[in-house]
């Protein structure tokens, strides 16, 4: 996320940075948000006891 403030600021701000950089850190951004979510959903099935959720030891 952080790397991602840094390149707007830089790109937008400065002109400085290959627009390609910020598209990789907002994308990694938005990655880390779905895996987040998935790992949220399994946790919740685990603890409803549904028989096909996967347990995050």
């Amino acid at each position: 996320m952080v790397a991602a403030v840094v390149l707007l600021v830089a790109h937008y701000g400065f002109d400085r940075t290959p627009p390609i950089w910020l598209w990789t850190a907002l994308s990694g951004v938005a990655m880390g948000i779905l895996g987040a979510g998935v790992m949220l959903w399994q946790q919740r099935a685990v603890d409803r006891g549904s028989r096909t959720a996967q347990r995050l030891d």
